[in-house]
C-alpha cells in the first residue's frame, strides 16, 4: 500500500510589535516586542521555535523584560496539531516536554533571576502560579499562548484552504482597559489581490454591539479612569485590521501587518501595530 507523502515547508520570521497607550491624546505607557522564529509545516502539524525575542517597557518596570525573554526560553520550541477545517491549534503534542521544562525551571533557575528575587513574596507566589496554571494541561496553555498576536494570526485557514474559499470567524477579545468586559468581533476576508508570486488578502472585524456590556463598560471607567480625567463616559469602539500577503510558492505568510485600536472616544486610547516579515532561511 502506497503511503501518502508529506511534504514539509520551511519558513524564518521577524515581528515587531508597539503598543501605546494614552489618556486624552497624552502617551502614558507603551512597550514593543521583536522577535524571531523558525516555522516548519508537516501535513497538519506546525513546529514553531522561538529563537530570539526582546522586549522593552516605559515605564520601566526592572528586570521584567529580561524575564519576559527568559519565559519565552522556556517554551522555546512548540509543536502544534492544526485543524483541517481552519488550520486553528486544537492540540499541543510536545506538550509533555513543555510541562517538564516549566518543573525545571521552576526549581532551578527561574526562582534566580532577578526580576522575581527583587519582587516581593506575594508577587513571586502569584508568577508560580500562574506558570502552574498554565503548564497543567494543553488547553490551558493553548489559551494562554493564542493571546499574542504573533501566535493569534501565524496559524489560520490559509494553512489548510484557498483564499477563495475563506470563511468568517469568530474573535472573541477581553477589554485592555476593562477587565470585567469581553469584546465579540466577526472577522470577515476579503482577497485584495493577485500576482503570479503573492496574493494578498485582507481581514476586518465588525464589532457584536448587541452583546457589548456597556452597564459594565461605564462602571468601569467611573471607578477606574473618571477620577483622573474628570470626562465621563463616552463612545466606545474597537477596530481589528490584518492585511497579509501569501507566497504562492509554497502557500506561507510573506508579510502580514495588523493594527489594534481601541477607544473610549476622546478619553483613552490603546492602539497596537504589529508587522511580520519573512526572512531568509
Amino acid at each position: 500500500m502506497n503511503k501518502s507523502v508529506v511534504i514539509s515547508k520551511e519558513a524564518r520570521y521577524r515581528f515587531t510589535q508597539s503598543n501605546v497607550v494614552k489618556l486624552e491624546d497624552v502617551p502614558v505607557s507603551n512597550s514593543s516586542i521583536k522577535a524571531q522564529y523558525y516555522l516548519k509545516k508537516e501535513g497538519q502539524k506546525i513546529t514553531l521555535i522561538c529563537e530570539d525575542s526582546f522586549y522593552s517597557f516605559y515605564p520601566h518596570v526592572p528586570n521584567f523584560d529580561d524575564f519576559l525573554s527568559y519565559n519565552d526560553t522556556i517554551k522555546k520550541q512548540i509543536e502544534f496539531q492544526i485543524a483541517s477545517s481552519n488550520g486553528m491549534p486544537v492540540n499541543i503534542l510536545n506538550f509533555d516536554s513543555l510541562q517538564q521544562n516549566w518543573k525545571i525551571a521552576k526549581q532551578k533557575d527561574l526562582l534566580k533571576h532577578n526580576f522575581i528575587k527583587m519582587a516581593p513574596i506575594e508577587e513571586q507566589d502569584k508568577v508560580l502560579q500562574a506558570g502552574d496554571l498554565e503548564y497543567s494541561n494543553p488547553d490551558s496553555f493553548l489559551k494562554g499562548i493564542s493571546s499574542g498576536l504573533f501566535y493569534k494570526e501565524i496559524f489560520g485557514q490559509y494553512l489548510v484552504k484557498n483564499v477563495e474559499d475563506f470563511q468568517d470567524e469568530s474573535m472573541d477579545t477581553v477589554s485592555n482597559f476593562f477587565r470585567d468586559v469581553t469584546i465579540y468581533n466577526t472577522l470577515r476576508h476579503a482577497k485584495v489581490r493577485e500576482d503570479e508570486n503573492f496574493i494578498t488578502f485582507k481581514k476586518v472585524n465588525i464589532i457584536d454591539n448587541s452583546r457589548l456590556d456597556e452597564y459594565q463598560l461605564i462602571k468601569e471607567y467611573n471607578e477606574l479612569y473618571k477620577e483622573q480625567l474628570g470626562y465621563g463616559f463616552t463612545e466606545f469602539a474597537y477596530d481589528y485590521r490584518v492585511t497579509g500577503t501569501i507566497n504562492k510558492d509554497d502557500n506561507l505568510i510573506q508579510n502580514m501587518s495588523i493594527l489594534l485600536s481601541e477607544r473610549v472616544k476622546n478619553n483613552l486610547s490603546c492602539n497596537v501595530n504589529f508587522e511580520l516579515k519573512r526572512i531568509d532561511l
